[in-house]
């Protein structure tokens, strides 16, 4: 049996357990619906957790989403095998991104999105 990889969609969103925030756009929650339930026909499991969620004092995820038996439902204590970073790029999350990027693999290099998104960082990287 292979191992299951858990893949953890950050976002930003509000502490608040009732935070439907994810579940707003239909096309968003229809995309997520569908992508959980592929991926658990192919050995990963999806979470999606807004970033405030994290608990560096544990390196987990205190709390996240999960689409199970056609609902969503929080799930608790989750540390990831990969962390996909959904959150637009701020200073403000850039050192919490940086930690979780220290932890876990994590696609969307937080110091790579500051560069691509930052028109001054990236003049004085490629002048020409």
């Amino acid at each position: 049996m292979k191992k299951i990889k858990k893949i953890v969609i950050l976002y930003l969103g509000i502490k608040d357990e009732n935070d439907n925030k994810t579940f707003t756009n239909p096309e968003l929650k229809f995309f997520m619906e569908k992508l959980f339930v592929y991926g658990k026909k192919k050995d990963l499991k999806f979470y999606r957790s807004p970033i405030c969620w994290y608990n560096s004092n544990k390196r987990n995820f205190s709390k996240v989403w999960t689409f199970e038996n056609n609902k969503w439902k929080i799930v608790k204590n989750i540390t990831p095998d990969v962390v996909f970073n959904r959150c637009t790029p701020t200073t403000e999350l850039l050192s919490v991104k940086n930690e979780i990027a220290c932890h876990f693999k994590f696609v969307s290099s937080p110091v790579f999105e500051e560069i691509v998104n930052n028109k001054f960082i990236t003049y004085l990287l490629l002048k020409k």
